[in-house]
């Protein structure tokens, strides 16, 4: 435990002067560093060593856009929470604790409903309004954006920011269903949260206008079959999380398809990682 305590001090501790919490409030740096010694304590148990210091051990040369902003999109059951504890690893010894952000609250209350992220006491909320528009939720979305990194922009140091909701994401009410809510991959892409998940063409418009962000896509892709048997139990069938998945992977494919993607001044790079 006293080697855990210190792991987490020395993660928490500036090295170079600077507030340790810069980027987020103190509630969002602790429970980002926490989940990030949580996913990473697997190494150590597997025999490997845990980066313990809070500056990388090769800082990373500093870009126009130094903020990397890196979402791993796919269908629930390909892989994320495997693959987590590996790109954070590595994000870690490049960036440094301080410099990687996962798990960041403040972000998800941006893109992911309430019932998701927050226990009813959160201070970051922004929920939906049921009358809102999609042009009217994008401008408070990307508001919201601007202010959290805001901080990071004006450090200037290189960073990371790390998201992994997958698609369907969250509580059993909001997988109720979702077979039927998601049929029309196209339809589904004006709802706020597709899935009870990010909205990617959102998530894609708010990171695409700051000029200090390169964000990058990791896509996930796995037999559909093994995918779906992975969470038999999602959906009350394993037939209907099926159907549920199959319209989800629409929706992302659709997304992945927008010429955009090429096109925008952010420099999104896409690539495909494929497990069995």
């Amino acid at each position: 435990m006293a080697a855990a305590d210190t792991l987490v001090a020395r993660a928490l501790d500036g090295d170079d002067g600077s507030t340790w919490h810069e980027g987020a409030t103190t509630k969002d740096r602790i429970e980002m560093n926490l989940w990030l010694l949580r996913t990473l304590a697997a190494f150590a148990r597997g025999g490997g060593a845990l980066p313990c210091a809070a500056a990388p051990r090769v800082a990373p040369a500093k870009t126009a856009r130094f903020v990397q902003v890196v979402y791993v999109v796919g269908v629930e059951g390909v892989g994320h929470h495997g693959l987590t504890p590996v790109l954070g690893y590595a994000f870690v010894r490049r960036y440094g604790w301080r410099d990687t952000y996962l798990w960041w609250r403040g972000l998800r209350d941006v893109f992911l409903p309430d019932s998701v992220v927050s226990d009813g006491a959160s201070l970051y909320k922004s929920p939906c309004d049921a009358t809102e528009t999609p042009a009217a939720r994008l401008a408070r979305r990307r508001a919201a954006v601007a202010a959290l990194l805001a901080p990071l922009a004006a450090r200037g140091r290189p960073c990371v920011v790390f998201e992994f909701a997958s698609f369907p994401w969250g509580t059993a009410e909001g997988r109720a269903g979702a077979s039927t809510r998601f049929a029309n991959a196209a339809a589904d892409r004006d709802e706020p949260h597709p899935g009870d998940s990010a909205n990617l063409d959102d998530w894609h418009a708010a990171f695409a206008t700051l000029d200090f962000v390169e964000a990058k896509y990791l896509v996930l892709r796995r037999d559909p079959v093994r995918a779906a048997w992975s969470h038999r139990e999602w959906d009350g069938s394993f037939g209907r999380h099926a159907e549920s998945n199959a319209a989800l992977a629409r929706y992302v494919c659709d997304f992945l398809r927008e010429p955009r993607l090429c096109d925008a001044p952010c420099a999104h790079q896409i690539c495909n990682m494929t497990s069995m």
